[in-house]
């Protein structure tokens, strides 16, 4: 199955489907299905403070953008640590994981993982 485009839904990414160190390897080592855990205690928070009367968008928004870099910059960090570790090998299950794909560089990972936690910190 070839797919077009520059974004190839998790399901059929393969290492044949992407290309190394592309936009689309590095959406794969965001993992977008996790940051919904990043996102909705944002959102819980921003209804509890829209409904005491206290909402403002800037800080919401802030708070939002540093959960999700933060979410990412775990699941990079969670990434490149499995692989060194071993604990990500051909034989694992599930979904693919960038750098054990050899879509990213276990390199390129480290400053992908200070770049986001970076741009968090200048958000907080």
């Amino acid at each position: 199955m070839t797919t077009r485009g520059p974004f190839v839904p998790q399901g059929l990414a393969t290492k044949q489907t992407v290309r190394a160190h592309s936009l689309v390897a590095w959406w794969i080592a965001c993992r977008p299905k996790t940051l919904s855990a990043a996102a909705v205690p944002v959102a819980v928070g921003s209804a509890v403070a829209h409904k005491l009367g206290g909402f403002v968008w800037q800080p919401a928004l802030a708070a939002l953008a540093g959960a999700l870099l933060l979410q990412i910059g775990s699941n990079f960090a969670n990434d490149v640590f499995d692989f060194e570790k071993g604990a990500d090998t051909q034989e694992r299950l599930g979904p693919l994981r960038a750098v054990q794909a050899g879509l990213v560089s276990p390199r390129a990972m480290r400053r992908g993982i200070w770049v986001v936690f970076g741009l968090a910190l200048l958000v907080g």
